[in-house]
């Protein structure tokens, strides 16, 4: 293998023990919640002040990367946000975590988290540019691994919340945040470095990215897309399928089941994609994929027991796993280089744009207006939305 690809496998490697650990607390924060509360309204709202951050990091997080680099911008991140995270535990354990301090630590790892993400993304990025591997072939890769870690993840947490209790799930968490910034350091002095701009930012040049997604109408649309699939995904996977487990299934090894079927079904289609995307062109693979992922999650709608529902998020994430690899290529391909800091952090927060919206909503929504036993239809509302802004996607561009 060559020095390059040895950095390329090094840098997914750091990335997968990240993508772990946030998996685990994906998993262990709503079960935190609903144990403290048992209300799936204030479920939705903490998990709202969660994304909120996402977003407001876009408008000032790929100026951070572009101007001071992605490598410290990633290892800054990820120190910052082991303190963020260590402290849930460690405040629990000395009973004095209360819903505020939990809403502030929850925003605050959150608001850490994004450049960090988007920093890794470009690292990736270019270090991909000097490299003689297909883009295909390592983005698919690059979530193949991710989606293991996605499978391992939720089972993991299911079994040891049922052993040792939900809190210890987030030191892992805040532990996996060093290895990524220890390994960077180990890696700093072998990474390409990208082009940096000078050192002062004005407002025009922190809109540069929401500016280039919205002069570039194929990229605008991808953007809508995705973040109509990351609401309805995070009201599914991080409300929803909790609440469902939690009052419904009364198990959160069973939600763990569930998860591995979806991160089976994701891992599947991105293997493939990771061998065969290079044969299709990328936009009938996109209607394809987004269609089949808005036919699933209407169906999601109408389960109420532990296997069917399993069998459909199995098939959902067939449908979606290509599409992660699919849009990264395509960024990486058509975003210039010195925009990419701006471009990517743009993107990774506007696709993030409507879940703080729609947690709060959609849990007042479970609690008062629909209850988990009464068969909510609120991923048949979702699943609607997306149909019809995929057939307006198929009906520009693949024409």
């Amino acid at each position: 293998m060559s020095s390059s690809g040895k950095i390329l496998t090094s840098l997914i490697g750091f990335n997968g023990v990240s993508i772990l650990g946030n998996a685990l607390t994906e998993f262990a924060i709503p079960w935190l919640i609903l144990e403290m509360t048992g209300s799936p309204l204030y479920v939705g709202i903490l998990l709202g002040f969660k994304f909120i951050p996402v977003f407001l990091s876009s408008i000032i997080g790929g100026g951070l990367i572009d101007r001071f680099g992605s490598v410290k911008t990633s290892q800054y991140s990820d120190l910052l946000n082991f303190f963020a995270v260590a402290l849930i535990p460690l405040l629990f354990i000395y009973d004095q975590l209360d819903m505020s301090l939990l809403v502030i630590l929850i925003f605050l790892s959150a608001v850490l988290d994004s450049p960090g993400r988007s920093a890794k993304d470009v690292i990736f990025a270019t270090q991909l540019d000097v490299s003689d591997v297909a883009r295909e072939k390592v983005n698919g890769f690059n979530s193949l691994v991710e989606s293991a870690m996605d499978l391992c993840g939720p089972l993991l947490a299911g079994v040891l919340i049922s052993l040792y209790g939900v809190i210890n799930l987030l030191w892992f968490d805040a532990f996996s945040f060093l290895i990524p910034v220890i390994g960077l350091l180990l890696l700093q002095k072998h990474l390409v470095k990208p082009p940096r701009q000078g050192n002062r930012q004005s407002l025009r040049e922190f809109l540069a990215g929401f500016t280039y997604i919205y002069e570039h109408k194929q990229t605008l649309i991808i953007v809508i897309l995705s973040a109509i699939i990351s609401m309805a995904l995070s009201v599914l996977l991080f409300l929803y399928l909790p609440i469902f487990a939690n009052q419904i299934l009364q198990s959160p090894i069973d939600q763990g089941i569930i998860m591995v079927f979806f991160a089976t079904g994701t891992m599947s289609s991105t293997l493939l994609y990771t061998f065969l995307g290079e044969k299709f062109d990328y936009r009938n693979l996109l209607s394809f994929g987004y269609t089949g992922l808005a036919l699933s999650i209407i169906a999601i709608n109408f389960t109420t027991s532990l296997w069917p529902f399993a069998i459909i998020i199995g098939i959902m994430g067939l449908f979606l796993g290509f599409s992660g690899p699919l849009e990264a290529t395509y960024l990486q391909k058509h975003v210039p280089e010195n925009m990419r800091g701006r471009v990517f952090a743009t993107y990774g927060g506007l696709r993030q744009l409507l879940v703080p919206l729609s947690m709060p909503v959609v849990g007042f929504y479970l609690e008062y207006m629909r209850p988990m036993d009464s068969a909510p239809d609120v991923m048949l509302y979702m699943g609607l939305l997306l149909l019809a802004v995929v057939g307006l996607y198929s009906f520009k561009f693949r024409r």
